[in-house]
């Protein structure tokens, strides 16, 4: 018996052993869990005024669904009778087995995650317009139901088409025959725990860089999962009060919109949650599958199973060792697993880190223990980090500019030592506007983007310049590009979890139903969406790390300089007609500053609103964090344009402290 038949019997038995109620897989022959809609048959009609309410409470609206994670998405990618898409299931193994590499089959397994994400969508959408459907109001109301219909209809026309498009996409993955029918998902992904066995299978080998990052984020999604869950059946409950409140001449028309809404979003998010798990789930074991793993093989560890068994002892994972000397490999080292939010070490209160909801969000300290990750990339070793104070947000200072200077500088001729001639003159201010004011932006820019209260856990607190460092000139851009997104992702992160303080802190009244459901879906939305933002934070800096070729063992890289957020001299006058990519980033450079700008006067004036209830106040609240995260993202985006339009004028010589004097001028 060959080992990979030991390696597939040993799946099958622990598949057995470690079934639960959430890592048991659902046999797709079941019966169909059925989907808790309103009764077709009688539609939902506002009262008249004076008109008795019992008349209308045979029904007492849609009832909330009690099913887990596995069951809501199992659901999802039933299509009923009505909505039916042409096409065959097509099954996990079968797709798999038309692929020859890893490269084809992690494509593949993309494609078919990614078309059971628009299958589910297409249903969301279906349903969400047939409860519409039920809806009749008043004549004063009539306009704005209409409207909610049309956008019904034609988001699930979108839906279809998006769906229809990622049948195709599969088919053309798999190779089916032209002509044939089209795909349809036939296995539901995975949504229960899922057990990598890092140490047993990269023991006593270096692991991969991208094996180490899945371990660790694998179980942020997983969270995110159990939090999008919670939302939905909050978002129930809220739909059913207003339901209810509006067959009763209680509520407005526009509470029912919005909570039948807020459930449509939450369960699209839960589906794209648990695809984005899956497609990590499938990077994970095509890494670390032997060769010649047959497609059953594989789908095993990948569904109906959440424990992924080791290949036979005397098998190694295809990964390449990091080697410090001749042949000599170096062992994988594995600390202790990430605490958990109940572990020892506390997040620090709301006094101890200076924030009050009625404030701006400010970063605090977060309890996560470091997992040192190896890549196997290069065997150089990268240069020593220049000598720096710890923890300066911002240790670097624009090259000092003698201002009698007379020389100019033009495009792709050098800098001096003399200084930089990034200076601005009157003529070349080209941000000026009298509505908008960049302090704003500057001060919101250091606030967000601070680490100082970051444990050391995170990792190691890194200036651009020392980063730059590590990088030849022909790299720079790459790695700027990295730098910018880690400090963005880290800030998202920060950002929602004050989101999730702030919703905290919101009383609602015990007697307002619909408020209180209201508020618990925002709060575990909020969970989810952080969770989910930790594990892109950390995806970021195992990006930025590989930028910088950093050491396997080193700490994780935590962007420590602030993003350039005022205004930028792009020095036009006088200057040759620039190319088009050039002209296009001077046109570019000045909206984006002005976008985030515009985001920042959002941000203050939105922490200034003092709203009369809790249901005002959540609306409040998540504006502000919508606001707060499109400026982050804005910020992120100015400063890759300044950075890719300051590499395309100056010279390739040119030093890092240069550099960073162009990229963030004072």
């Amino acid at each position: 018996m060959d080992w990979v038949t030991v390696f597939l019997i040993g799946c099958s038995l622990a598949m057995q052993a470690d079934e639960g109620p959430f890592d048991s897989p659902i046999d797709l022959t079941d019966p169909p869990a059925t989907l808790q809609v309103p009764d077709t048959t009688q539609p939902i009609t506002k009262p008249q005024p004076g008109a008795d309410p019992s008349d209308l409470l045979a029904e007492d609206g849609p009832k909330v669904s009690r099913l887990n994670p596995p069951q809501l998405v199992d659901e999802a990618l039933r299509l009923p009778a009505e909505a039916a898409l042409p096409g065959q299931p097509l099954g996990l193994t079968a797709a798999l087995g038309a692929s020859v590499d890893r490269r084809a089959q992690r494509e593949t397994v993309q494609a078919y995650w990614q078309l059971a994400e628009a299958v589910a969508n297409y249903r969301f959408c279906f349903d969400y317009e047939m409860q519409l459907r039920q809806v009749q109001s008043e004549v004063q109301s009539v306009a704005e139901l209409a409207s909610a219909k049309a956008s019904a209809r034609a988001m699930l026309q979108q839906a279809k088409a998006e769906a229809i498009e990622a049948q195709h996409e599969l088919a053309a993955r798999v190779l089916l025959p032209n002509g044939g029918p089209l795909p349809l998902p036939a296995d539901r992904p995975h949504v229960g725990e899922y057990r990598t066995h890092f140490d047993r299978l990269f023991s006593p080998r270096t692991a991969p860089a991208m094996a180490v990052r899945i371990d660790r984020t694998l179980p942020l999604r997983r969270q995110a999962i159990e939090h999008r869950a919670g939302a939905i059946r909050a978002a129930e409950e809220a739909k059913q009060a207003a339901w209810n409140a509006f067959r009763e001449n209680q509520g407005e028309l526009a509470d029912l919109l919005q909570c039948m809404q807020r459930c449509r979003k939450q369960r699209q998010a839960l589906i794209a949650t648990v695809c984005r798990f899956n497609d990590d789930i499938a990077a994970y074991a095509l890494l670390v599958a032997p060769p010649g793993t047959s497609a059953g093989g594989l789908v095993r560890m990948l569904i109906k199973t959440s424990d992924l068994q080791p290949v036979a002892y005397d098998q190694r994972v295809p990964t390449r060792a990091k080697r410090t000397g001749p042949n000599v490999p170096t062992p994988a080292k594995r600390p202790t697993p990430a605490k958990r939010p109940d572990a020892e070490d506390k997040e620090p209160s709301d006094e101890e880190s200076g924030w009050s909801p009625s404030g701006l969000m400010r970063p605090v300290e977060d309890a996560r223990e470091r997992e040192p990750r190896s890549d196997d990339s290069t065997d150089a070793e990268p240069p020593p980090l220049p000598s720096e104070k710890s923890g300066d947000a911002r240790p670097m200072v624009p090259i000092d500019r003698d201002a009698t200077d007379p020389q100019q500088q033009t495009l792709n001729k050098p800098v001096t030592a003399a200084g930089s001639a990034w200076v601005a003159s009157p003529e070349d201010e080209t941000l000026e506007d009298e509505t908008l004011e960049p302090s704003s932006a500057e001060q919101l820019a250091e606030t967000l983007h601070g680490r100082k209260e970051l444990q050391p856990s995170w990792g190691e607190p890194l200036s651009l310049q020392q980063c730059l460092a590590h990088r030849a000139a022909g790299g720079r851009r790459s790695l700027i590009e990295a730098y910018w997104q880690a400090g963005e992702r880290i800030a998202r992160y920060q950002t929602l979890r004050r989101h999730v303080a702030m919703l905290d802190a919101i009383d609602a009244s015990p007697n307002d139903r619909l408020a209180t459901r209201r508020l618990r879906s925002a709060t575990l939305a909020a969970e989810a969406a952080t969770s989910e933002a930790h594990a892109s934070a950390i995806e970021s800096q195992f990006e930025l790390a590989a930028q910088m070729n950093r050491p396997a063992d080193a700490a994780d890289p935590i962007p420590s300089t602030t993003p350039h957020a005022g205004r930028y001299p792009l020095k036009l006058a006088g200057q040759p007609t620039p190319s088009w990519p050039l002209r296009r980033l001077t046109a570019v450079i000045p909206a984006l500053a002005k976008s985030a700008w515009q985001h920042a006067t959002a941000v203050a004036k939105a922490a200034q609103s003092d709203q009369p209830d809790s249901r005002r106040t959540v609306r409040a609240v998540s504006h502000q964090t919508e606001q707060t995260l499109a400026f982050l993202g804005e910020l992120t985006e100015y400063n890759t344009a300044i950075a890719r339009y300051t590499l395309a004028v100056l010279p390739p010589e040119t030093s890092s402290e240069q550099l960073l004097s162009a990229l963030i001028p004072k």
